[in-house]
């Protein structure tokens, strides 16, 4: 499992210390933090391949660290560790995708062994959805053009969806963004805030509506607007020449985002 990154949700430091040391003697990288607010901001910056999390969290509830990290990735697979199951939780937990369902006291065991199947869940998703770009690929420009080369298609294909957001040129299909000659990758979720965005351009929108219109999540003014300034920062990194002077993803105090294209970046 030494490719296998995960993120470790727990307040109890001693529960935390044995699953953490747990998680390292088999190989893998372990972020470990105590609070759901402190998780979420991670969730922002960094990507992890499993999210591990008790539910009764400080500043927060571990559904909400959940729904975060499906909001930034949505191939993240989840395990819950939690002392007060129940028959609500469980199917709560179970309505939010999450692979595995633990009580305490934890049998590691056990644990590592569903940890193992996360992994690999996650892994064969991956590959079955890069199979399935491919093949859509093919079938999208063979009927038409037989003759030309698989790597033509892909550029054509790729050409013929480009789309102009101000001074940017966005590639959805690549999830890349192009200004002034310095490309960025950007993750399916930032893909996703920009165009939607983009097709509200020159619109304040609220956080609350980001939530649910981008992420499919609701939830309330406070929690939203933590989620969205943490995505948003994150893709200002990438696509403002200065993202502490923004000119395209503008703030409006008490209201929420614009994005403008009248703004000519520079870098």
């Amino acid at each position: 499992m030494e490719s296998l990154s995960v993120l470790l949700v727990e307040d109890d430091r001693v529960v935390r210390c044995i699953i953490e040391g747990t998680l390292r003697r088999a190989g893998v990288q372990v972020l470990s933090l105590g609070s759901a607010a402190q998780a979420v901001e991670a969730l922002g910056s960094l990507q992890f391949d499993l999210l591990i999390t008790d539910l009764q969290l400080p500043e927060g509830h571990g559904m909400d660290v959940i729904a975060a990290a499906r909001s930034y990735d949505s191939d993240i697979e989840s395990i819950v560790i939690t002392a007060a199951g129940s028959l609500d939780t469980a199917i709560a937990a179970i309505g939010h995708g999450v692979f595995e369902y633990f009580q305490k006291p934890l049998d590691m065991h056990k644990v590592m062994e569903r940890v193992r199947s996360a992994g690999e869940r996650r892994r064969n998703r991956q590959s079955q959805r890069l199979f399935r770009e491919h093949v859509a690929d093919q079938l999208y420009y063979l009927p038409h053009k037989p003759e030309i080369t698989s790597k033509t298609m892909l550029r054509e294909r790729n050409e013929q969806h480009l789309r102009a957001i101000g001074p940017l040129t966005v590639d959805p299909y690549r999830r890349t963004v192009d200004c002034a000659g310095q490309r960025s990758e950007l993750s399916n979720g930032e893909m996703k805030l920009l165009l939607y965005m983009a097709d509200h351009r020159e619109r304040v929108i609220g956080p609350r509506q980001i939530v649910r219109d981008v992420f499919g999540y609701e939830c309330d003014e406070i929690e939203a607007r933590d989620l969205v300034k943490a995505r948003v920062h994150k893709l200002r990194r990438k696509i403002e020449f200065d993202p502490q002077a923004p000119r395209l993803i503008v703030s409006i105090r008490g209201a929420g985002y614009v994005l403008t294209t009248d703004a000519t970046t520079r870098r």
